[in-house]
């Protein structure tokens, strides 16, 4: 919560000016850094025999500046910025693609309650908790089973023919939506629903299919492995030549400097890709789900709570 204020969705840390001196004590614990850990202390490692050796052997020669690894260093300064800018582009994809499946589900429930009178309170109900069981499962279609979602999912949101239609599916979040659909279908005729708003709501299961099929694309196409491979290899033999280039004029003051130079591009590097997978990773899919079911519940009570509200104020009328 920020001060004087009551946020009513919730929102991820952000990184403020004032927590800079925090942030550089948790550096240790830095999650980025446990991950390259093995990487920073070889390239220390390497650098410390690169010094001693200038040191108690033979002198290395003082490389002039724009000599030796300098060369390469903007062609990788390029390459780190082009493999993380596309990671940043699938990770932004990722959001959007969700916040789309938000929006149409949110507007799915809102057309079944105000269809109400003619799909009838059990429909409305199942459409709900089918809007509800889809972003559950269709997380773990893009991450992994989690056995408490799922009997989250069977025992409170589908009864048991949905059950065992949803246990026999290869692509189980394609199966709810095929529910959807029949049960949007299943909608009678009437004075106030006919063919174009039965349409309409089967549009908007069209979509959730496309949003579903557009976050496999994201899963199944990572950024090409021989890309990520040619970054790793030419950053490796750019560190481990620059100690050579700069021992000579550094002495033993290059073994900090190498560590923090590999920390830095190593560390750009492992965000990349980190944010290269977004639903595993770096969005927050728990709380995306929580939205879906929170607001679609919400969305049905407070519109039904209202009809029957009206209900019983015509009968008081009548009386």
């Amino acid at each position: 919560k920020r001060k004087g204020e009551v946020l009513s969705i919730p929102q991820a840390k952000r990184y403020v000016s004032r927590d800079w001196l925090h942030i550089l004590g948790q550096l240790p614990r830095s999650v980025t850094l446990k991950r390259i850990r093995a990487i920073v202390l070889m390239n220390v490692l390497w650098t410390v025999l690169i010094a001693s050796l200038n040191h108690f052997a033979f002198p290395f020669p003082h490389v002039a500046s724009g000599h030796g690894p300098t060369l390469v260093t903007p062609a990788l300064g390029l390459l780190l910025v082009f493999r993380t800018n596309a990671a940043y582009n699938r990770f932004w994809e990722g959001r959007i693609i969700w916040e789309k499946i938000i929006d149409n589900a949110r507007c799915l429930a809102r057309a079944a309650v105000l269809h109400e009178k003619s799909a009838g309170s059990a429909r409305v109900d199942r459409i709900a908790r089918l809007l509800s069981a889809f972003a559950i499962v269709l997380k773990q279609h893009l991450t992994e089973f989690r056995l408490q979602e799922s009997q989250f999912v069977e025992q409170a949101l589908l009864n048991r023919e949905d059950r065992i239609t949803l246990g026999r599916a290869r692509n189980r979040p394609l199966a709810l939506l095929h529910m959807l659909a029949a049960t949007c279908h299943s909608i009678p005729d009437t004075k106030y629903f006919a063919s174009r708003e039965r349409l309409s709501m089967m549009r908007i299961v069209d979509q959730l299919t496309s949003n579903m099929g557009a976050a496999e694309r994201i899963v199944q196409t990572p950024v090409p492995l021989n890309y990520a491979r040619h970054t790793s290899r030419f950053l490796t033999f750019w560190c481990l030549t620059l100690p050579i280039a700069v021992v000579g004029e550094l002495g033993f003051a290059a073994v900090p400097v190498m560590a923090l130079v590999t920390w830095a591009l190593f560390g750009i590097q492992e965000i990349g890709l980190m944010i290269e997978e977004p639903f595993r990773r770096s969005l927050s899919l728990n709380v995306f789900c929580n939205t879906i079911y929170t607001d679609v519940m919400e969305t049905i009570r407070s519109m039904l709570n209202k009809d029957d509200d009206e209900e019983e104020e015509e009968e008081k009328k009548k009386k």
